[in-house]
């Protein structure tokens, strides 16, 4: 299954609470290696990614560096609103490497998720990744 998450796939960033010229939101979605999404200090932090057409997800993992806790919530309503957790997790410290993180979720079916950064082992964080397979269920 492919990574729903991808700008290829038709997701797209539809609100950050922090800008980095340099490391900007869609950077998330763009499916490049080396680019990555940075908080600019203060918590909690939170991007909000739409799908084109809601899908079915069965796996979720994100790739980052210096997040101490992440609430991960997914929407399935036409608009990014009514959001329930898809999990909550309190990340280990990763002394400087990438955190990779499996997060263990049911299969569902998503229009939107919310990524919300509660906390940091640094002022500021990085999110890589998010690695969601999935299959849209509508066009």
């Amino acid at each position: 299954m492919p990574n729903v998450c991808k700008e290829s796939e038709g997701a797209h960033v539809v609100l950050a609470t922090s800008w980095d010229p340099e490391h900007p939101p869609e950077a998330l979605v763009d499916g490049e290696e080396g680019t990555f999404w940075s908080t600019t200090g203060m918590y909690p932090q939170e991007i909000v990614i739409t799908f084109p057409a809601a899908t079915r997800v069965t796996t979720l993992e994100t790739k980052s560096a210096c997040i101490k806790n992440i609430v991960i919530q997914k929407s399935s309503n036409q608009s990014p609103a009514g959001w329930d957790d898809l999990t909550s997790t309190e990340l280990t410290h990763s002394e400087g490497h990438v955190q990779l993180e499996d997060h263990k979720i049911d299969p569902c079916i998503i229009r939107h998720i919310r990524i919300i950064i509660k906390s940091g082992y640094e002022p500021f964080v990085a999110l890589y990744s998010i690695v969601m397979e999935g299959t849209p269920i509508e066009s």
